[in-house]
């Protein structure tokens, strides 16, 4: 126990050898043949900021999978905005059994990453999408930050070394439409302050949507030109009530604007 215990604390040192792997594995992009697990879900190493953030245990998702294991049953539709490598929609699918998640990535190099994550955990109700949901259907720049991949949005706001590439975009209600499906029981969003551009993107279609799962953050959201309170009184104007986590991991519900507040909230439509 104590063996682990150091071996813990030299992990969590500045220049241990994890630190300098990670360093070396985002600067040069190279993927290792090596697997490992958190919160049940087996991950590829690659070189990304949110597997190799997962990997030296700097990352972490327990809120996302207590949300998960709490909401999402057996038969869920379920949609991941921003899958990332695809971590959440890996728990998603595991608890919707007999659901469908459907997972969506703009980012080419992060979606490649996702498709791998996917095989290694066998799942077969993930629907994989290499594009972007936005207000209008097109194109538009997409930029990833080189050394933050995990903040790559539509908009950026910091002068960071940073790439810019065309990626395709569709509105959420347009997407409903070409996979005929009927509902959406859980929404996860999670696209760097595009959040009400999505909810927007669903059009008469948000009255099909049960729980929406998403970052508040007013930095972000400030790229695109609204703040949280519009947010908040949108999906309040849909019919949704909103919750957060507390210590305990119970949801309380919000009634006033929060001020200061970055992480996740959870709406829940009003039957």
């Amino acid at each position: 126990m104590k063996f682990c215990k150091i071996l813990e604390r030299i992990s969590e040192e500045k220049f241990s050898p994890v630190f300098l792997i990670s360093v070396f594995l985002s600067r040069t992009r190279i993927s290792l043949p090596f697997t490992f697990k958190r919160n049940g879900v087996l991950l590829k190493l690659h070189p990304s900021s949110v597997t190799l953030g997962l990997w030296r245990r700097k990352y972490s998702f327990e809120a996302d999978k207590i949300v998960i294991e709490k909401i999402v049953k057996e038969n869920f539709i379920c949609f991941d905005i921003g899958a990332n490598i695809g971590h959440l929609s890996i728990l998603m699918a595991k608890k919707a059994k007999n659901g469908l998640v459907i997972s969506i990535e703009p980012s080419p190099r992060i979606f490649s990453y996702l498709l791998d994550n996917i095989q290694i955990n066998k799942l077969n109700n993930i629907i994989p999408l290499n594009f972007a949901i936005s207000e209008e259907n097109g194109i538009k720049n997409f930029f990833t930050f080189t050394y933050a991949d995990d903040q790559s949005a539509l908009v950026i706001d910091k002068d960071w070394k940073s790439e810019k590439y065309k990626v395709a975009t569709l509105r959420l209600d347009e997407l409903i439409k070409i996979l005929g499906i009927s509902k959406i029981d859980f929404l996860k969003i999670d696209v760097e302050g595009a959040e009400l551009l999505v909810l927007k993107s669903l059009g008469k279609d948000i009255d099909k949507v049960k729980y929406v799962w998403f970052e508040f953050n007013e930095d972000n959201y400030q790229k695109f030109n609204y703040g949280g309170e519009e947010i908040i009184d949108f999906l309040k104007n849909h019919k949704f009530s909103l919750y957060r986590l507390n210590e305990k991991n119970e949801f309380f519900k919000i009634d006033d604007h929060l001020e200061n507040f970055k992480s996740n909230l959870l709406a829940v439509k009003n039957e």
